[in-house]
């Protein structure tokens, strides 16, 4: 099972270069794993490598696939395997649960 990662939002400042440059600045993220029934999901944000620098309309053109390799990037292997050891995790724990809990009578 692999995790699925997206990018539900960019934030930029704009250069004060001329020609109307943005500084990517932070990426939203979120991980996904789904095995049958069972999912489990992590959010973030992370701080964007400060050398994404683009025209304007050009960043709206980058594809999804390559603003998550700057996620993943930004945070670091480890950080990217611990996110996704977590959602194994937590598959793990919708298939043999080991805690529960109950409303009183």
């Amino acid at each position: 099972m692999a995790a699925t990662w997206t990018i539900s939002r960019c934030e930029y400042d704009l250069d004060v270069n001329p020609g109307g440059q943005v500084l990517v600045t932070k990426l939203h993220w979120s991980a996904r794993l789904v095995d049958g029934a069972n999912s489990a999901s992590r959010y973030g944000a992370t701080p964007a490598d400060q050398h994404r620098i683009y025209a304007k309309a050009a960043l709206l053109n980058v594809p999804e696939s390559v603003i998550v390799g700057w996620a993943k990037a930004a945070l670091g292997t480890s950080a990217v395997a611990e996110i996704e050891a977590a959602l194994l995790a937590d598959i793990a724990e919708q298939v043999a649960p080991t805690t529960g809990s109950f409303n009183p009578a």
